[in-house]
């Protein structure tokens, strides 16, 4: 097997980083319910995508154990896709109302 590109304890102290920057902003931003909302509706989808993107490196990493892991993985990695994809239209569609209905 190759080198991994990051190694696993970098990669908890990474998801650790961003979850406690995640809280940190929604805390600093919870007397603001546009921007939380938008900061919600924006940076959800881009930690989807990191997961995204580790699900099918782990598809690919997962090679040398046989394709019934490598199915299970990338089974694991499309529908997630598919959810990524929804959640990104959803907050398109809600934020984009919300320009649109702001009352004064």
């Amino acid at each position: 097997m190759d080198k991994p590109i990051i190694s696993v304890k970098n990669a908890f102290i990474l998801a650790f980083i961003t979850v406690i920057s995640f809280a940190v902003i929604s805390v600093l931003l919870r007397n603001y319910t546009y921007p939380r909302l938008v900061f919600g509706d924006i940076v959800s989808p881009v930690i989807e995508l990191l997961v995204v993107i580790a699900l099918f490196y782990a598809t690919i990493y997962l090679s040398p154990q046989g394709k019934r892991i490598q199915r299970g993985w990338l089974l694991i990695a499309v529908a997630f896709s598919f959810y990524v994809i929804g959640d990104i239209l959803w907050a398109n569609m809600r934020l984009d109302s919300i320009k649109t209905h702001l009352y004064p």
